[in-house]
């Protein structure tokens, strides 16, 4: 059975991270997402990040769960070896070639598995959500509905 974990600081879960998740799910038995408890870049309380992927994912069978610690130190406690990444653009991919070999210096099994994202999410970052969170703009176009409430909540100044 194939156990893949998407992992990252989800602040805040996308459309994009969902469509890497639902297209994960075609490819492996079981995804796990893995929200890292201290990213060191201000991150937001790892609960509500949670509470947001929850609401975003609720109609599909993953399993969401926090970290801390060495991701690769994480994976191989639950018996995964097999990495999903998303990647947008040339910039996204250079970076995961390197930490690519970081990670697999860590856990010579490691499989690593690089999604591109679909060209009409492209645009989607938690960054940019955040920032049109910050000025009360819309975010219906860049996250799920059902999460809207908790995003607003955790990043409207």
């Amino acid at each position: 059975m194939s156990k893949a974990v998407f992992a990252g600081s989800f602040d805040p879960f996308t459309l994009g991270h969902k469509d890497i998740v639902l297209r994960s799910k075609k490819i492996f038995d079981e995804v796990i997402v893995a929200v890292a408890l201290d990213t060191g870049k201000n991150s937001r309380d790892i609960d509500m990040r949670k509470a947001i992927i929850s609401a975003s994912l609720d109609d599909v069978d993953v399993k969401i769960v926090g970290f801390e610690g060495l991701l690769t130190d994480f994976m191989k406690k639950i018996g995964a070896d097999i990495l999903v990444r998303g990647v947008r653009n040339a910039a996204d991919y250079d970076y995961e070639k390197n930490l690519m070999g970081v990670y697999r210096s860590l856990m010579p099994e490691l499989e690593y598995v690089l999604i591109p994202s679909k060209s009409e999410l492209n645009h989607i970052s938690s960054t940019v959500v955040r920032e049109l969170c910050k000025m009360n703009a819309p975010i219906s176009a860049y996250i799920e509905t059902k999460a809207e409430k908790f995003v607003r909540e955790l990043y409207a100044e």
